[in-house]
């Protein structure tokens, strides 16, 4: 059977994925990986970490060539309240997509995000 077969047998043809055509632009997908993990992956494990089959955590631990969050320096970051995340708006539109009320915090009829969530 097709996959078209198979997948009409599973959900049903009223369930069926529909190709509506172009949404109007010719996009791209990628994985930036910097130049040293990669070629330090690839010469120590033959590990092609371009290719996101590469971090499936079951068969590779990948977090071996790349620095943990934590060594990040934090004084180079701006403060939540710095930032994008303080624009009620930017914050009204996340929720109405999402619908997600976590890390965002209410304040005089505003929505910004909770720094001190995190």
């Amino acid at each position: 059977a097709t996959y078209t077969e198979a997948l009409y047998a599973v959900v049903g043809e009223d369930n069926l994925p529909l190709d509506l055509g172009s949404i109007g632009y010719d996009g791209q997908e990628g994985l930036f990986v910097p130049t040293g993990p990669r070629l330090k992956a690839l010469d120590s494990a033959g590990l092609a970490l371009e290719y996101f089959k590469a971090f499936n955590v079951t068969w590779h631990n990948t977090s071996v060539f790349f620095q943990k969050y934590t060594d990040i320096d934090t004084t180079n970051l701006l403060p939540c309240s710095s930032t994008k995340l303080w624009i009620p708006e930017l914050m009204e539109a996340f929720i109405a997509v999402t619908n997600d009320t976590d890390g965002v915090e209410l304040v005089d009829g505003r929505y910004r995000a909770n720094c001190d969530a995190a």
